[in-house]
């Protein structure tokens, strides 16, 4: 492992964080969340009379965290490209926490 490999990236390099701007990438995101909402609904309280009422609560909350992290992911994308992959992935995160 060579000392150019531990260099930022920089203007040209490809970004470490996806592109959650996209309408794939967000189609990923509401799909991945309102698979979650359905597993947490059928685990907690099965296919009780009230089902639909705990899905579409779960799924209201579960699309909001979802897109809130992928709107915040996607605006901080460009700021954080000069930065290397720790610190990218650290304040990621953090963002992410602050988000939710």
């Amino acid at each position: 492992m060579d000392k150019s490999s531990k260099l930022p990236a920089g203007p040209g390099d490809p970004v470490f964080l996806p592109d959650l701007c996209g309408v794939p990438a967000l189609f990923v995101v509401v799909v991945v969340s309102e698979l979650v909402a359905l597993l947490i609904v059928v685990g907690g309280t099965g296919l009780g009379p009230l089902f639909m009422d705990d899905l579409a609560l779960m799924s209201l909350y579960t699309q909001w965290l979802g897109l809130s992290a992928a709107a915040a992911l996607c605006f901080a994308r460009k700021p954080l490209n000069g930065l290397d992959e720790r610190s990218i992935a650290a304040i990621s995160y953090l963002l992410v926490l602050a988000v939710i």
